[in-house]
């Protein structure tokens, strides 16, 4: 029995470890998307530039060519989501 609970205590740190990873991930893509959007909406093409020259990882690693608008996409709805609340935000 104990070590059961040694694993899914381990299992749980994993886990946690793993959020906390994502959010990180997640606050730098807001950041980066909070930035964009103020620099597209002062019309700033030299800081437009400089940010999409320099894209967050996470960015680099996905692949758009794939991506589906159909409107059952959770990765539509999701990422729609977040600009929403991003832009609200503003």
């Amino acid at each position: 029995v104990n070590s059961l609970l040694d694993y899914k205590n381990e299992e749980v740190k994993f886990i946690e470890n793993e959020l906390e990873i994502q959010k990180q991930k997640y606050f730098k893509l807001q950041t980066f998307v909070r930035s964009l959007i103020l620099a597209m909406k002062a019309d700033d093409k030299e800081q437009q530039q400089a940010l999409l020259s320099d894209l967050p990882p996470e960015l680099e690693e996905m692949d758009f060519n794939h991506a589906s608008l159909e409107p059952d996409d959770t990765s539509f709805s999701v990422s729609s989501l977040s600009e929403k609340n991003v832009s609200e935000s503003l």
